[in-house]
């Protein structure tokens, strides 16, 4: 069994060079797929173009999202991010956002809402259709929401302040640095995103275990 999809058009395409094992939990099992070079996950022998497609079948009732269903582990600790942000909890690593807001631009262009959208508008109920044309661009900067690399590899923003700053003081991240929960620099985080505070959480938590029992805690 195989998606619709074309090869070029898997989501996953060239994301992981050397392929992947993805593991997912539902009800006290795990389950585990390999996400191939092309993009194609394998999974009990089928192959799906997409994780939503793969997830289906362990879900069969209701609907799932595949970007969040499935999670890969990091052996090597790369996806701690300086910070204390975990790239394999971020939407713009995993790319869901962008991959969800790309279904639904396809979807919507094959049914032509750009030309429907206004005729719809006149109807009271649907009148909130005459700010498609902003919806529509609220969609494409989603669909741009992409971090390919973690930072650890040479992702993000090459002008990182905090980064910089771990560099500069030969630390291996910000939870060496006894002025973290007062740092002004790290709260930079919170402007550009991170408004449950989570990089402090994760900075306190990898302080007192370590970031190798930090990651083997995101596994679980």
């Amino acid at each position: 069994m195989t998606g619709k999809t074309k090869t070029e058009e898997r989501p996953l395409r060239g994301k992981f060079p050397g392929g992947k094992v993805i593991y997912a939990k539902y009800k006290g099992k795990e389950y585990k797929a390999w996400l191939k070079r092309n993009g194609g996950i394998r999974f009990k022998n089928n192959i799906y173009d997409t994780p939503t497609g793969a997830a289906k079948v362990i879900i069969e009732r209701g609907a799932v999202n595949g970007w969040n269903f499935w999670k890969y582990k990091d052996k090597s600790g790369n996806l701690v991010s300086f910070c204390g942000l975990y790239c394999a909890d971020c939407p713009a690593y995993t790319q869901s956002i962008a991959n969800l807001a790309a279904d639904l631009h396809k979807e919507l262009n094959r049914n032509k809402l750009e030309k429907v959208a206004p005729l719809l508008a006149k109807v009271p109920q649907f009148s909130a259709f005459k700010h498609y044309q902003k919806f529509d661009e609220l969609l494409a900067n989603m669909m741009k929401m992409k971090c390919v690399k973690p930072c650890r590899a040479g992702g993000g923003s090459p002008d990182c302040k905090i980064r910089k700053c771990v560099k500069d003081k030969a630390l291996d991240g910000c939870w060496q640095c006894a002025d973290f929960l007062k740092c002004k620099t790290l709260k930079l985080l919170e402007k550009y995103g991170d408004v449950d505070k989570t990089y402090l959480k994760n900075l306190r938590k990898i302080k007192k275990i370590g970031p190798a029992a930090f990651v083997k805690s995101k596994r679980a």
